[in-house]
């Protein structure tokens, strides 16, 4: 097949510090991003090379993945069978965006992403199933190792399950951790162990390193690991308990143990969820506590019956019972991100936060002494960090077509509405999801924070330095007049002649050597960091064009 498209290298992070799609893209063999100008046409096939037997593979298997997500959205119309969808086979195209959002101001989006919770309860349904099925059968339940027989049948059904989801990086991590639980079943060793835990995660980053800087990693493991060292806490008083008490009191006991595994995988997971997406859902236990339980018991065993019934024709007879939960659910997540302050958003904070958090989180779940409880000190020290961080006070992008300064309200005044709009996005939601307004235009009086704004370019009072005078210049006109008066310039156009300005000169030469800068105003003067300095010299980040 070919394509005519325009192509250029990977973009990189929006502002310094923000998320490097250059370096995902270079570790996922990604050389250029682009767009489609003309028709997709075949090529003959015999000037065609060889695909080989991988690719003919990956192919059937993606033919196999779109039939069944049809044959979904045939028995499941709407929103229900975009999300059965998503669950079954990984496709979410068929979920609409107003119920991603209401899913995701709710908590619920872990369940949307199949992930080590979709793929551990697919390999839970097929373990118990299986072992009864054959316990059902006296002289195999005798004589013959119906465990590990059940636990080899669980690894095989979550391989499936893997190749119909698409096999994306997540799920094929998720399937390697469930796969090292299973295999520890089969050998009869612990299967839920921090060993365990330390085994998946050095043979993860033994076959991809470059994982170990990513959310998905970083969220899976931090609420595996606090759920597991709080396992190894209780595991010895738990049957205790459910020894102790009638079926109502172990159905609570059940209740019990879900809100415990909801608030500690919540606990584990929010400083993670705010350094990489800067907001967390606040009702997200509340709907959790609702929504996993209906989920595990329900929506997954009925999805896993209906890919089992598929090739008879029959999966209209699971899918129909799936759909009454996933409908269930999102009546959760819709009450639940009705509420008052459904989410907490905050700026994006110092990068010592997170390093503190998970050393934190490290220390408190390894160790069983009550030193363990040391740990809570890094966590503290990371939850003062979030809650101290604070927003650059200008950001502007490397092509010099668009700058955001920041007003005493904490919106950020864009240079214009009608450029980069992922950019525009990027800064919102790194300061806080915050609004963004317009510079005004000639005539139409000052900006909020700022002492003019005309055709020339703006002139700028920090909220935090209204004592200094930040000139953007836009036209070289103002170069003379704004130099001679200003603390430190932003030049949109280059700067040939000396320019005075106390702080410095940030020109157009120097964001294209440099990249996006993010300046913030301190009682010592300006912090200046730019997307070079971040980036350093890496694979992912040579040239100018890369910044």
């Amino acid at each position: 097949m070919t394509i005519l498209a325009i192509l250029r290298g990977p973009p990189g992070p929006a502002w310094p510090g923000g998320f490097d799609f250059g370096r995902d893209a270079w570790f996922k063999g990604i050389g250029g991003v682009g767009f489609a100008v003309g028709p997709l046409t075949a090529r003959d096939d015999a000037s065609s090379p060889p695909a080989g037997l991988w690719a003919d593979l990956r192919d059937g298997l993606e033919r196999v993945r779109l039939a069944a997500t049809r044959r979904i959205l045939d028995a499941l119309p709407g929103e229900t069978g975009g999300i059965a969808a998503a669950l079954l086979t990984g496709e979410r195209g068929g979920v609409p965006e107003e119920t991603l959002v209401a899913v995701r101001d709710a908590g619920l989006a872990h369940l949307l992403a199949i992930s080590g919770l979709h793929l551990g309860m697919v390999a839970a349904i097929a373990f118990f199933v299986v072992r009864f099925a054959l316990a059902a059968i006296e002289p195999l339940a005798l004589h013959r190792p119906i465990k590990t027989w059940a636990a080899l049948a669980a690894i095989v059904v979550s391989l499936g399950y893997l190749l119909i989801s698409g096999m994306t990086v997540p799920t094929q991590r998720a399937f390697l951790m469930t796969s090292v639980v299973l295999f520890a079943v089969m050998l009869g060793r612990q299967a839920i162990s921090l060993r365990m835990v330390a085994l998946a995660a050095s043979l993860i980053l033994a076959i991809a390193p470059h994982v170990a800087m990513g959310a998905s990693f970083q969220l899976s493991f931090a609420a595996v690991l606090g759920l597991v060292a709080v396992c190894e806490l209780l595991r010895d008083r738990v049957p205790g308990w459910r020894a102790a008490h009638s079926w109502g009191g172990r159905i609570a006991l059940y209740l019990a143990g879900v809100a415990l595994t909801t608030m500690i995988a919540n606990a584990a997971t929010t400083p993670f969820v705010l350094a990489h997406f800067g907001r967390i859902a606040t009702w997200g236990p509340l709907a959790n506590l609702a929504a996993v339980p209906l989920f595990a018991i329900w929506v997954m065993p009925w999805g896993l019956m209906a890919l089992l019934l598929m090739p008879l024709g029959l999966e209209g007879l699971a899918l129909v019972p799936m759909g009454w939960g996933i409908d269930g659910i999102l009546a959760i997540a819709r009450w639940t991100s009705g509420l008052p302050w459904s989410h907490l958003s905050l700026p994006h904070a110092s990068s010592w936060a997170l390093p503190a958090a998970g050393l934190g989180l490290l220390w408190l779940c390894l160790w069983r002494k009550p030193w363990r409880l040391a740990g809570l000190a890094g966590v503290a020290l990371a939850a003062v960090l979030f809650a101290l961080a604070r927003p650059p006070d200008i950001l502007v992008n490397g092509d010099a077509d668009l700058v955001a300064l920041r007003l005493p309200d904490g919106a950020l005044a864009m240079s214009t509405l009608r450029r980069d709009a992922l950019a525009r996005e990027a800064w919102t939601r790194m300061a806080g999801d915050v609004d963004e307004v317009a510079w005004p235009q000639p005539g139409e009086g000052g900006l909020q924070g700022a002492q003019r704004c005309d055709a020339l370019g703006c002139l700028y009072r920090p909220p935090e330095r209204p004592d200094l005078v930040v000139a953007v210049i836009a036209h070289p006109a103002a170069l003379d007049e704004d130099c001679a008066m200003a603390d430190l310039v932003l030049a949109l156009v280059p700067v040939e002649n000396p320019c005075p300005a106390p702080l410095g000169v940030i020109d157009r030469f120097d964001l294209w050597r440099q990249g996006g800068h993010a300046i913030t105003f301190t009682g010592k003067g300006a912090t200046i960091d730019t997307l070079a300095s971040e980036r350093g010299e890496r694979p992912w980040s040579q040239g100018p064009q890369s910044q």
